[in-house]
This record gives structure tokens, C-alpha cells and sequence, in this order.
């Protein structure tokens, strides 16, 4: 299968959406900003 299947890709973007949200909220966590 191509690497751009619809679901690999969709895998990918979330996991790389829930990575960016949890750094953001470690971040705030850190700062104490919440």
C-alpha cells in the first residue's frame, strides 16, 4: 500500500495533533499558565 493512504494519513495527523496539544499543555503546566 502507497504511504499516502487516506488512513495512514489520518493516523498521522492526529497523532501528530495530540502530540502538539499535550507539548502545549506540558508547557502551560511548567509556566503554570493554565
Amino acid at each position: 500500500t502507497p504511504p499516502t493512504e487516506p488512513t495512514k494519513r489520518a493516523e498521522r495527523y492526529d497523532w501528530d495533533s495530540v502530540a502538539d496539544q499535550a507539548e502545549k499543555a506540558y508547557e502551560r503546566a511548567i509556566d503554570g499558565r493554565w
